[in-house]
Order: C-alpha cells, then structure tokens, then sequence
C-alpha cells in the first residue's frame, strides 16, 4: 500500500508507475522543453550530502573534484621528476610498479577526505 494517490498506474499499465513522488509542493522550472518521456533532475545541492555524511559517506562534490585534479597533476610532475633522477629509468617494467605503488598508497589512505573520495 502507498501513502499517496498513483492514479492508478502499476507497472502493469504504465511505464510511469513509480516514476513519481509524494512529496507535494516541489515545484520546478525547466529552461528548456522536456519532451514526452523526458526525465527531470533536481541538485539538492553540496549540503544535502555533507548532512547524511554518517550513512553516505564523504561524497565529493565539484570543487573536491578540482582539488584532486590538481593533486594527481602534482603527483604526475612528482613521478615524473623521480624518474628522470632515477638510474633505473630505463626500467619500464620497475617504474609501472613505482607509479601503481604510490597510487595504491594515495587511494589506501587512512585519511578520508572528499578530495580524496574524487579520485
């Protein structure tokens, strides 16, 4: 049973059936037409997921993206200067595993961050 009015439809007679919500009073403006079949996406915004951090996680948003571009751009001019100081260079087989390594140590970090969780 549901606490709101379906109008009827059941995956039996519409492919909309459960394509809706009861939460009335969401209203929305789209800037562009939608056309029949079409879906709508709402961004509840940075907060939305910061304050269901406990059962989420650290979900990353756009600006932890760009600080771990940044991050793995740092850490490719790390690698890269390694290399080139390196007398074993010429090994590719030694330096993929360096470079898988130290990405391993990134990713495994005890210290969670959002950043981190962009990567």
């Amino acid at each position: 049973s549901c606490d709101f009015d379906t109008l009827g439809l059941t995956p039996e007679n519409s492919p909309g059936a459960g394509a809706f919500t009861g939460h009335y009073n969401r209203l929305a403006h789209a800037y562009e037409d939608v056309k029949a079949g079409g879906e709508l996406f709402v961004s509840y915004g940075q907060n939305w997921f910061t304050t269901r951090e406990s059962y989420m996680g650290l979900v990353p948003g756009e600006d932890d993206f760009e600080v771990g571009e940044d991050f793995i751009e740092t850490v490719s001019e790390l690698f890269e200067s390694l290399v080139d100081s390196t007398t074993v260079k010429d090994d590719v087989h030694y330096m993929g595993q360096v470079r898988v390594d130290i990405w391993e140590m990134i990713v495994n970090s005890p210290y969670q961050s959002r950043p981190l969780a962009a990567l």
